[in-house]
């Protein structure tokens, strides 16, 4: 994220009385209001479909961080670069995962709507770009998405068998 961008934090996201600066891809939305900023979505997107699906905002938050730490630590120069070109990492971009595509398909409006899920992602891509806290706490890796694809229930891996959203 550019440093013009993190200095005001507010461009990314609107709550009432904030405008969106608008996307420049216009086609991606099927709305008329405003859009958010490409790479919040895309990290929404991630954080929203790497996360277990509880729509825990911490969780998402977390995963956002590490995003953002890995793409500083890769040398990225923004976090979509990161997650288009890292497709080991973000699994849930690279399937794509059902959570992640729901996200991307959805416009503001239907983001907002859904208070208690995409919007917390689109808040979680917000603390992690503009490095509000770090709920990761340092963390470089996280279990995703992987965790439900790679693994059957009744698993003997005992994370799995306490996390996964197939047992």
């Amino acid at each position: 994220m550019s440093e013009e961008k993190k200095k005001d934090c507010k461009w990314m996201i609107f709550k009432e009385g904030i405008t969106l600066t608008p996307s420049s891809d216009k086609t991606k939305k099927p709305h008329d209001g405003p859009a958010i900023d490409p790479e919040v979505e895309e990290l929404a997107a991630a954080a929203y479909g790497e996360a277990s699906g509880k729509n825990i905002f911490e969780e998402m938050a977390a995963i956002a961080n590490v995003i953002v730490r890995q793409t500083k630590a890769r040398g990225y120069a923004s976090t979509t670069e990161f997650i288009a070109n890292e497709p080991t990492f973000v699994k849930a971009a690279h399937r794509p995962s059902p959570r992640y595509t729901q996200l991307k398909k959805a416009g503001v409006d239907e983001m907002q709507a859904d208070k208690n899920g995409m919007w917390k992602a689109v808040e979680a891509a917000k603390s992690a770009l503009c490095e509000e806290k770090d709920y990761s706490k340092g963390a470089y890796f996280w279990d995703g998405e992987d965790f439900n694809t790679h693994y059957k229930t009744g698993s003997s891996h005992e994370t799995v068998r306490k996390n996964s959203l197939t047992n």
